[in-house]
């Protein structure tokens, strides 16, 4: 779990789904964040294409470059610079491990009987205002209408295409 401020006293707090109790006797996951933070919004932000997730899954960890900003500039690299492989059998496995991560997430929210807010990657890629604008009155927050500078570029290329039409040839179905 992690906890990051943001401005406007909005905290967003990132959880893996095995998250342990950090507040005794109170018996569900979302008691325990209502206590812990109050009023709560839950997002579930999610890729639809789980292949171009898997790919730039299997991408980033051979690069060691996650996130770049839109000057080029390396926000976040976890390893020495390398060249990205082609890795049918990687992809493969981040593939199911996206559908089976997504499961386990939508299984939580049912349990938790939480309706979260649903956002795409690609909605918030190709629209991150529009997203801003939806999470802001999803709290119930007035959204001003200034743009802000979007931090990230995307990372996706041409290889990223490459790589999908390679592993749709090699992975029929």
């Amino acid at each position: 779990m992690s906890l990051d401020c943001g401005c406007n006293g909005i905290a967003l707090l990132t959880l893996s789904n095995n998250w342990a109790s950090c507040i005794r006797g109170i018996c569900s996951d979302r008691a325990r964040l209502e206590a812990a933070f109050g009023r709560t919004l839950f997002i579930h932000l999610t890729r639809e294409n789980k292949l171009d997730q898997a790919i730039s899954y299997v991408k980033a960890k051979q690069s060691g470059l996650w996130h770049m900003a839109t000057d080029g500039t390396e926000i976040e690299r976890l390893s020495a610079p390398a060249d990205p492989v082609y890795d049918r059998e990687a992809i493969a496995d981040q593939l199911e491990a996206s559908f089976r991560m997504d499961a386990e997430w939508a299984a939580w929210f049912a349990q938790e009987r939480i309706a979260p807010l649903r956002i795409t990657y690609d909605a918030l890629s190709e629209d991150p205002h529009g997203v801003r604008a939806q999470v802001l009155a999803a709290l119930g927050l007035a959204y001003e209408a200034e743009r802000v500078a979007v931090p990230v570029a995307k990372l996706a290329d041409g290889l990223n295409v490459e790589w999908a039409e390679r592993f749709r040839r090699e992975v029929p179905g």
